[in-house]
């Protein structure tokens, strides 16, 4: 699947919990204005709101990392061991400073560095 199609489909996602919560929140509104009892849809309230919050929270962790692989894929990097050894530093030293320096975590660093998903190793 391609990264738009991916970010789309996780954006979709988003869109269907927020509209699920913010309908939740409008009849919760209107049963506490109306004075009713709540007690007998507490539980299902619950687990209605955690559910939702737990598909955001995945959703925009999936989220972030399909970004970071967007960002990665359009990067090119030399292997890190050759980089350490033209400088006499460290592998995670020269890992680190890049990492940051681009704004692409570890773990993305480290595929495209070899070549995992990219063209560049």
């Amino acid at each position: 699947m391609d990264n738009r199609r991916k970010v789309g489909e996780l954006l979709d996602e988003i869109d269907k919990a927020t509209s699920c919560l913010s309908a939740m929140a409008v009849l919760l509104e209107r049963t506490i204005r109306d004075g009713e009892d709540v007690n007998f849809i507490s539980t299902g309230v619950e687990l209605l709101i955690s559910g939702q919050t737990n598909i955001l929270r995945d959703t925009s962790d999936a989220l972030g990392e399909e970004i970071a692989n967007i960002r990665a894929e359009k990067f090119e990097l030399r292997n890190l061991d050759e980089v350490a050894a033209m400088h006499g530093v460290r592998r995670d030293l020269v890992k680190h400073i890049v990492s940051s320096a681009v704004g692409i975590g570890s773990g993305h660093l480290e595929r495209v560095a070899t070549g995992v998903g990219n063209a560049a190793a």
